[in-house]
């Protein structure tokens, strides 16, 4: 019978973690790479696994919808998910029968018009 030791499960979660972490920051890196060189390798890293405790209370918990979750992180605030300035965001986090993929599928459609929006409003005022 093979046994494995709390330390031993602690080592291998911990190395199955660091390529999701990677993955996820040189995601970031290529998006956002004038924020991510300002902020520097130690942070990036922090803020990548900050968003993903955030996220996973959540139920986002993919590298995908994490890289996305990271996003919408540099677009709003590091803290969006718990703002009280943006009600509709808690409103699609904590809604019922959605899985973390379609969180942040909405999450981005939401963004996307509030940026359309915002830019036609410009327009208008400028034309």
């Amino acid at each position: 019978m093979i046994v494995v030791r709390r330390a031993q499960m602690e080592v291998l979660a911990r190395t199955a973690l660091e390529p999701f972490v990677e993955n996820v920051a040189a995601h970031l890196r290529r998006v956002w790479p004038a924020e991510t060189a300002a902020m520097g390798e130690a942070a990036l890293d922090a803020l990548v696994r900050d968003a993903m405790v955030r996220a996973g209370r959540w139920g986002i918990e993919t590298e995908f919808d994490v890289g996305r979750f990271c996003d919408l992180m540099f677009l709003w605030s590091t803290d969006f998910d718990t703002r009280a300035e943006l009600p509709w965001v808690q409103e699609i986090l904590g809604a019922d029968g959605y899985d973390g993929r379609v969180k942040v599928d909405l999450l981005m459609e939401r963004t996307k018009a509030l940026c359309d929006d915002a830019a036609n409003a410009l327009a208008a005022a400028e034309g």
